[in-house]
């Protein structure tokens, strides 16, 4: 059994190039149909609001075809600027990649068994 995750890790700056980058690469990795996406953001040091308008795009994106996206590893700038905005409401996110997997995989993972299990009975 496989959980088919995308996993996206922008670099540095989240911004009006990296930003719309990222949401076109999401929305062509839907035709692939996930169950899961995940940008972790541990190596970016700074969201800008052209990226967090791309990853609202995103988002709504992904809720179209009945997806979840997470984040995870928010640096404190980008923290602060979820928090002004009010989008720590709007996306899941998560401290790190580990709080992640330990959560949404594992969850995942139990479903499809159940599925599975419910299917044999």
């Amino acid at each position: 059994m496989t959980l088919n995750a995308f996993v996206f890790q922008p670099q540095e700056l989240f911004d009006g190039i990296a930003g719309p980058r990222i949401q076109r690469q999401v929305v062509q990795c839907l035709a692939q149909n996930p169950d899961v996406i995940l940008i972790d953001f541990e190596q970016v040091k700074f969201i800008d609001s052209i990226g967090l308008g791309a990853l609202v795009g995103a988002l709504k994106h992904v809720n179209d075809s009945g997806k979840q996206l997470y984040l995870c590893s928010l640096c404190e700038q980008a923290s602060a600027m979820f928090k002004l905005t009010s989008m720590e409401q709007v996306f899941t996110i998560f401290s790190d990649r580990q709080a992640f997997e330990r959560s949404v995989l594992n969850r995942q993972i139990s479903k499809r068994q159940q599925t599975i299990i419910q299917r044999a009975a």
